[in-house]
């Protein structure tokens, strides 16, 4: 191996070159460490993390009882993504040194991007019993109990941290977090600017900042700076459990909002969740491309009524090359976007906010499956019901309630209720039934996770839904059921407390970050009131408020 190029010329050169030479050296029987060494660190240092990770692999098989070679492959996974083979890589060094602290802080990182507070705070507090004059380890104490809801404790953990090293970027960073969890905006934006200043930022901290901060501008109405932030999202440094994804590759350039010409083709592809696809969605009929014409491309669920919503466009299945994002499979198109940057192009005004929602359309066959389920029920208001998401933690709990704890909006005479919560919730049903003597309606073959049609079948003839933030308050509001929205004051609101800025027919009622959710339920019975009307013998007769339901819809 005498002739290889400089080490330098490896690290930031081809990535060809790389690979030949790397497969030259790695397939040796005694390849010499020191060299392999120093180009993991050069590659991990230029952000190559897949060249990294192959030497760190291979030097694992050189030295299989030595945990440094396992933590560092671990750290360049977890750069690429990959948390769950990150993980196995981290515990594997623990097994051959329990003790072995770098690997222990790089295991909070994975943890806490695969939302296992419980291990991450375990893990933490025994990397800070092992270092106890560590500011890493005191800033992963902080990120963790920062997961578990332990927002004064993380405060006082990232002050440790900065009395370590007042220098430190990620404990400045961390503590701005915090700041923004608590709703304490002002606080959030000095405090992330002060990590800014710190010595040795780079691309990754001023991105990482950029876009945390778009939330903290969104939360406070500032929608031009927090669009502009919020593109940041798909960032390679900000961490999977928080970026935008799918993570695609284009040929074409993005689109920027400008008029097309004619058989110019715009396509703008879905990102995140079902219930971001919605609520993002909402703005496709404002857009004007000109002379062009658009594909949107979604997931199989959506496809349908996707369709029927927007005939003007060609709505179609996503096509990349893998599941989590890749290269198209397709290229009929000029320009891309992902459907998650629309508001930077048609939200800059609190104006844009007027009229949004209520293009999902139910199909008729699903509209009279339900309406003569729900016939025996005529005369009554129909209320549909949905109290926390399907994936919980310590940190999401805050954000969602229990059904026991909506007993003053159960007890409402003359009035049915149906429940919308999908995943396994029915010991929770049953129980409350037995508590309050009531029925709640559900039907076994109604699958609300992914039959999706027969959702809106059954949201048609729905007089009003209660929800907090889940994927059920998109297609409510996609659909323009009434809906009242419980949940905190966050970034979703742009700054409004008294309409829900993406769905005229939600009625929000919100409460600060600092307070548990459940807060909200004796107002939101005093609005499910006031939206249904209070003379409960004679419902059907009752004026329904903004949004009228049964008559009003094909």
């Amino acid at each position: 191996m005498n002739d290889h190029p400089s080490l330098t010329a490896l690290i930031h050169g081809p990535s060809e070159q790389a690979q030949v030479w790397l497969a030259a050296l790695l397939t040796q029987d005694h390849p010499d460490v020191a060299v392999m060494g120093e180009l993991a660190a050069g590659f991990f240092s230029a952000a190559r993390y897949e060249l990294a990770a192959q030497i760190f692999a291979r030097w694992t098989e050189l030295a299989p009882g030595n945990p440094e070679p396992w933590s560092n492959l671990g750290l360049c996974l977890m750069r690429q993504k990959q948390a769950d083979n990150a993980r196995a890589v981290l515990e594997q060094a623990l097994q051959i040194d329990p003790s072995y602290a770098p690997a222990m802080n790089n295991l909070c990182d994975v943890y806490k991007e695969l939302g296992l507070p419980d291990r991450h705070l375990e893990v933490a507090l025994t990397a800070v019993g092992l270092q106890p004059g560590s500011a890493l380890a005191f800033n992963n104490l902080g990120t963790a109990l920062r997961e578990n809801g332990l927002l004064a404790e993380a405060v006082h953990a990232f002050d440790t941290s900065l009395m370590l090293d007042p220098e430190a970027f990620e404990a400045r960073f961390n503590k701005a977090c915090v700041a923004a969890d608590a709703g304490d905006h002002e606080t959030a934006l000095a405090s992330f600017r002060l990590a800014l200043a710190a010595p040795g930022v780079g691309a990754r901290e001023r991105e990482l900042v950029e876009y945390h901060l778009s939330y903290v501008h969104l939360s406070l109405g500032e929608l031009s700076a927090g669009w502009h932030g919020y593109e940041q999202g798909f960032s390679r440094w900000v961490p999977l459990s928080l970026a935008r994804r799918p993570e695609r590759s284009f040929g074409v350039p993005r689109w920027s909002g400008q008029p097309l010409q004619a058989g110019q083709t715009l396509m703008i592809w879905r990102e995140q969740g079902i219930g971001d696809e919605l609520r993002f969605a909402t703005l496709l009929d404002r857009i004007d491309v000109g002379q062009g014409r658009v594909i949107i491309e979604t997931e199989a669920r959506l496809m349908a009524m996707l369709q029927r919503a927007f005939p003007q466009y060609t709505v179609r299945l996503q096509a990349m090359s893998k599941p989590d994002g890749g290269d198209p499979l397709l290229d009929d198109y000029d320009f891309h976007l992902p459907i998650g940057s629309l508001p930077s192009l048609l939200m800059n005004e609190r104006s844009a906010f007027e009229g949004l929602g209520g293009y999902l359309k139910p199909v008729s066959a699903e509209v009279e499956r339900f309406g003569s389920r729900l016939a025996a029920h005529a005369g009554k208001r129909i209320v549909g019901i949905c109290w926390r998401s399907h994936k919980l933690s310590a940190t999401r709990n805050r954000k969602y309630t229990a059904l026991h704890e909506w007993e003053p909006i159960l007890s409402r005479p003359d009035t049915v209720f149906v429940n919308l919560q999908y995943g396994d919730c029915e010991q929770e049903l049953v129980a409350m039934e037995q508590a309050l003597g009531i029925e709640i309606l559900r039907w076994p073959d109604l699958n609300l996770k992914d039959d999706l049609e027969a959702l809106l079948g059954l949201m048609h003839h729905l007089d009003l839904v209660i929800t907090p933030s889940t994927a059920v308050l998109a297609f409510a509001g996609a659909s323009g059921t009434p809906t009242v929205y419980l949940g905190h004051q966050n970034w979703v609101m742009l700054g409004e407390r008294e309409r829900y800025p993406w769905y005229a027919s939600v009625h929000p009622v919100v409460v600060p970050p600092t307070q548990a959710v459940s807060s909200a339920i004796p107002e939101v019975r005093r609005r499910m009131d006031a939206l249904l009307g209070r003379d409960f013998a004679g419902a059907s007769s009752t004026p329904l408020g903004p949004g009228l339901r049964r008559d009003d819809r094909v």
